[in-house]
């Protein structure tokens, strides 16, 4: 009889922890049901980002993805905090390229409670609006997601950056640069003409410096501004002899260029020699610096 005595609460102990490890799979099992619904929910929302993007409604997408305190971390660029700052982002990003997503992968997402993390690959191409041929980007990205007290899932940290391209030959590579730059400085020529100034706002950088053949330098509202005033029409803008050495992401363009027009009313004839330095950023050249030398009548 004594022997029952430690016998029966063994028992008891036994029945009762195999009762709360039934009990505990058998809960463990409700969670992944909810989990399976998040995942679903969560890849489902990036196609949807796709789509926004594509139609670039981007307010839509700022207010759909985004908390207020949201921050996104774009490459080579300053962080952005709060849905204000990343929409600015996408405007400008938009009013320099033209994108579009052909796809967005999502490898993997993972769940935990509130929080999930999400990775994919992205792949499409961007057009600068300045001119030039369409760019295909292929890019990776990584983003923490927060559940909203209405169940929605939203971003409150993104990041991204480039997957390597195929490497094309440099010297493909390199023709291909000439004949862009070769456009954008007939495309300059045809502006001064047209007096399209925004193409100028475009492709001349921020800290763009120009020296006449005066030896007057110019930053980039100045030189516009001369334009605008009036004071110096150009009726017509040819350049010759252009030639274009390209180093990576920088490239020297040189030309003899005639312009006529009238300038405080008189009318007048140019013949100069210039090189102008690009910069490639973002995909887009832009114009960081300009020289010209008139040419000696004979």
């Amino acid at each position: 009889m004594k022997r029952l005595f430690w016998i029966i609460p063994l028992v008891f102990l036994f029945c009762f922890t195999f009762a709360c490890q039934k009990q505990g799979k058998e809960a463990a099992k409700e969670p992944e049901a909810s989990v399976e619904a998040d995942v679903a929910a969560i890849k489902a929302s990036f196609d949807e980002w796709v789509q926004l993007s594509n139609a670039v409604d981007l307010d839509r997408i700022v207010s759909i993805f985004y908390t207020e305190d949201s921050i996104q971390m774009p490459p080579n660029e300053s962080i952005s905090k709060g849905k204000d700052a990343i929409l600015l982002g996408y405007q400008r990003n938009r009013e320099l390229n033209d994108e579009h997503w052909d796809s967005c992968t999502v490898k993997d997402v993972r769940v935990s409670g509130d929080l999930a993390i999400a990775w994919g690959i992205d792949t499409g191409t961007t057009t600068p609006r300045s001119g030039g041929e369409a760019v295909a980007f292929d890019l990776k990205w990584l983003t923490a997601l927060e559940r909203q007290s209405d169940g929605t899932w939203k971003w409150i940290y993104e990041i991204w950056n480039d997957n390597p391209l195929p490497e094309a030959p440099a010297r493909q590579k390199d023709e291909s640069a000439e004949q862009e730059l070769i456009k954008l400085e007939n495309e300059w020529a045809d502006a001064l003409v047209k007096h399209d100034w925004t193409f100028l706002e475009r492709i001349l950088a921020d800290d763009y410096l120009v020296t006449d053949p005066e030896g007057n330098v110019s930053a980039k509202a100045q030189e516009i501004a001369f334009f605008k005033s009036g004071e110096f029409a150009v009726t017509s803008c040819a350049h010759h002899e252009m030639k274009v050495r390209v180093y990576g992401d920088t490239a020297v363009v040189t030309g003899h260029t005639t312009t006529k027009g009238t300038y405080k009313g008189k009318d007048f004839i140019d013949n100069v020699r210039w090189t102008d330095t690009w910069i490639k950023s973002a995909g887009q050249w832009q114009c960081v610096a300009g020289h010209s030398s008139a040419i000696a009548q004979k």
